[in-house]
């Protein structure tokens, strides 16, 4: 009662107080970010690391447990959980809610550097979080007129399109599949290999020893200290059929005498396609503050132009396969409309 009292006798205050909380309330209309769900970011960091050609035991014993007995001892970490499979390991790291990823990104950083050693044809580990799911698909398909497999452009997808999506304003992450990576393959002639005693395990062998870059040590001159490093990395075709396999007095036996090397495709290991014909897909994850909306336009504008300029001239095409504006604008419309209804009738209830 005292509050209608008080507004009674004082219209202006309260004609004054409501027009301050509308305006308030339009401005953080304006900077309210158009998502369909809401976004949630969970507090994980993955890790992963790859050993090309090694088993799921070798990657267990000589990786994941070395980075584990460094990483246990974070700030904030609930849980971590290993897995092993051929070629690679993952390390998952589970924080309390609130934790600040950024700084933990860089603790998990400067602890995987305590690692005393990894094998020496391993890779750097990737350190990421986790990201929301994407809003945005897209496929990457060959024109009518282009005679080539979209396989040939799964490095150019990767190294060129990716990139500039990457970019636009709001985006967090990428995910794709489909296509398959180029790779050196050597064919083996069993009958050459038999007819000079060799094995496939000793030739792989010997590629392998051949294919190095390892470090050698420190070397101390003086007030200087030099990092010695072997290289000895393939880098054509010729470098490898040239690889010794037998060299004596009676005959010298190189790869080229028993094998065929060339270019060809890893195995596929997933297949995307759209309207009946093979292509790349392109799933776009927003980070936590992105205006879901203005995102997707900003990607379409690059799409777009990509389309009309870069691709155009190498028969290739992005086909926009789905996105959530329409059940974000309907679902907008549908929450003004109810405002306006609920704004208009009380007066005539």
């Amino acid at each position: 009662m005292d509050l209608i009292k008080f507004s009674i006798k004082n219209p202006v205050t309260i004609i004054v107080s409501v027009l301050i909380v509308v305006i308030f309330g339009l401005l953080s209309l304006t900077k309210l970010p158009y998502q369909l769900t809401p976004s949630v970011t969970k507090p994980e960091i993955k890790i992963t690391t790859v050993w090309p050609g090694a088993t799921p035991y070798e990657i267990e014993r000589e990786i994941i447990e070395e980075q584990e007995d460094v990483l246990k001892s974070l700030n904030n970490l609930l849980t971590y959980e290993s897995s092993s499979q051929d070629n690679l390991g993952e390390i998952t790291l589970t924080f309390k809610l609130g934790t600040d990823l950024r700084a933990s990104l860089q603790d998990v950083s400067n602890k995987l550097n305590e690692v005393s050693s990894y094998p020496d044809d391993a890779e750097e580990p990737i350190i990421e979080t986790a990201t929301a799911s994407p809003v945005i698909w897209l496929m990457l398909q060959t024109l009518e007129n282009n005679p080539r497999h979209i396989d040939e452009y799964k490095t150019y997808f990767d190294d060129e399109i990716v990139p500039v999506l990457k970019r636009v304003d709001g985006v967090a992450g990428t995910m794709s599949g489909g296509g398959r990576e180029q790779q050196m393959e050597v064919v083996f002639d069993s009958n050459k290999l038999a007819s000079y005693n060799l094995t496939i395990s000793q030739v792989i062998q010997t590629l392998q020893s051949e294919n190095v870059d390892v470090s050698a040590g420190i070397l101390n001159l003086e007030r200087r200290s030099y990092r010695i490093r072997t290289v000895h990395k393939f880098k054509t075709i010729k470098d490898i059929e040239e690889v010794i396999l037998v060299s004596n007095r009676e005959q010298r036996i190189v790869l080229k005498d028993v094998a065929t090397v060339g270019f060809g495709y890893e195995t596929a290991s997933t297949v995307a396609m759209f309207l009946g014909k093979d292509g790349i897909f392109l799933g776009i994850q927003p980070n936590s503050e992105a205006n879901i909306v203005q995102l997707t336009n900003d990607v379409e504008s690059a799409v777009n132009e990509l389309n009309q300029k870069e691709l155009l001239n190498k028969e290739l095409k992005i086909h926009w396969l789905y996105d959530q504006r329409p059940y974000i604008v309907g679902s907008v419309d549908l929450v003004q409309q109810n405002i306006m209804i609920g704004g208009i009738t009380p007066p005539f209830g």
